[in-house]
């Protein structure tokens, strides 16, 4: 059973979920210097896609052979800026766009609140959802050490796909 997991976003993630065995990685983001400056005088990045790094993650993924693909259903967070919500919204169609492409696995949307309550992380820190990681996939516990990233969520987005194939637990 071969169900990929997706984790939207600038520090999101990509993850193969093989009968169990997970692969990871980030989503190919590139970051630009753009001339305006934050209201704290920091430097300011926009961050898009990269559409050529992305295809070549979803063929070493054998995207094609996928079961299903999990697609965390996102939205604009209350407090983020105009430009973060649109760049946002930029990945995410662009992460569709490239999916829809690719293969014609039919995308799955699930809510953050469904999975997280499935693997009972709701109301829990970020770190709580790559602890889990490091337990379900112990010998593979390297790419869950940082804990704030999506590559624990797109883990187990793609180990809750596997729940939605067989309807019983991993």
């Amino acid at each position: 059973m071969i169900c990929i997991g997706i984790d939207p976003g600038t520090t999101g993630a990509i993850a193969l979920n093989i009968n169990g065995a997970i692969e990871v990685c980030d989503l190919p983001i590139k970051r630009t210097l753009l001339k305006t400056k934050t209201k704290k005088g920091h430097k300011k990045t926009e961050g898009r896609l990269d559409y050529e790094e992305f295809r070549k993650i979803l063929k070493m993924f054998s995207i094609d052979s996928a079961d299903i693909i999990v697609f965390e259903k996102v939205h604009s967070m209350p407090g983020n800026s105009p430009s973060t919500s649109f760049t946002f919204g930029r990945i995410v169609g662009a992460l569709e766009g490239v999916l829809t492409g690719a293969t014609d696995t039919e995308i799955t949307y699930v809510t953050p609140q469904a999975w997280k309550k499935y693997f009972n992380l709701t109301g829990k820190e970020k770190v709580a959802a790559a602890m889990d990681c490091r337990d379900r996939y112990p010998g593979q516990a390297e790419p869950f050490l940082k804990t704030k990233d999506g590559r624990a969520d797109a883990a187990l987005l793609a180990e809750y796909g596997r729940f939605l194939l067989t309807k019983r637990a991993p």
